[in-house]
């Protein structure tokens, strides 16, 4: 509980950098991960999909007790090529409340 993390701060800077970065390489899509805040949105005319976290994570040092949950990216080629964020349980999926890059 000690460990003042900044990853919010460089999770903003990346997102000031994305639809240049997307421009440069000719994409309307980009998907992030580890920075442990999922996430699915237009970002301008670019859709951005952050994944956060998709390996466990534990509150103790031993790694006995998990939290949250493990999110990744499902890119539907029967459907459009629709994108959508997803979590991820021992025995199936899911889709995310926040998974029609609209939010």
């Amino acid at each position: 509980h000690g460990v003042q993390s900044d990853v919010r701060k460089f999770a903003s800077l990346a997102l000031e950098k994305i639809p240049l970065s997307a421009k440069a390489v000719g994409v309307s899509r980009v998907i992030n991960g580890h920075t442990h805040l999922p996430d699915h949105f237009q970002l301008g005319e670019i859709e951005y999909l952050n994944t956060g976290s998709w390996t466990p994570r534990f509150r103790d040092p031993e790694c006995t007790i998990e939290y949250g949950e493990k999110h990744f990216a499902w890119i539907d080629a029967s459907d459009n090529r629709v994108m959508k964020l997803c979590t991820w349980h021992e025995d199936h999926f899911k889709l995310c409340p926040k998974s029609d890059g609209q939010n």
